[in-house]
C-alpha cells in the first residue's frame, strides 16, 4: 500500500506526495487524519504524456521514459499509466516498452484503467 499525503503544513520524503488545502473533498477508504497530514491508500499513477504533440505519435509509442522507469523501480507495487493522444498504456520497471496499450477516444479508454 502507499499514501497519498496533503497537508497545509508541508510533507514528508517518505510518502508519494501532493499538496492541497486542508482535508480532502471525498471520502476514501482507509483515510488516516494524523497531526494535521491526511494519508490515502493509492494503488495506481496516472500522468499524461505530450511528445505526440510535437512529434506527431500517440504518446505511449515510444519507449518508457528514464524518469518513468525510476519512478516505477521506486514505487513497484503501484499500476502506473501514461495518457497520451489517442492512447492510454501502462509501464513498469522492467520493461523499456509500453503494455496493455488502448487506442481511441479518451472517454473510452479511461474506464478500462484498473
Amino acid at each position: 500500500m502507499f499514501l497519498l499525503s496533503a497537508t497545509k503544513k508541508g510533507f514528508s520524503s517518505k510518502e508519494i506526495q501532493t499538496q492541497a488545502q486542508g482535508a480532502p473533498s471525498e471520502s476514501y477508504s482507509g483515510l488516516i487524519h494524523s497531526a494535521g497530514y491526511y494519508f490515502i491508500s493509492v494503488t495506481a499513477s496516472v500522468h499524461t504524456h505530450t511528445p505526440d504533440r510535437s512529434d506527431g505519435t500517440n504518446g505511449v509509442s515510444h519507449n518508457v521514459g528514464a524518469d518513468d522507469i525510476q519512478f516505477a523501480s521506486n514505487h513497484p507495487d503501484l499500476k502506473n499509466w501514461i495518457i497520451g493522444c489517442g492512447a492510454v498504456a501502462q509501464y513498469n520497471a522492467t520493461n523499456s516498452s509500453f503494455f496493455n496499450i488502448n487506442s481511441g477516444a479518451i472517454s473510452s479508454n479511461c474506464s478500462l484503467i484498473q
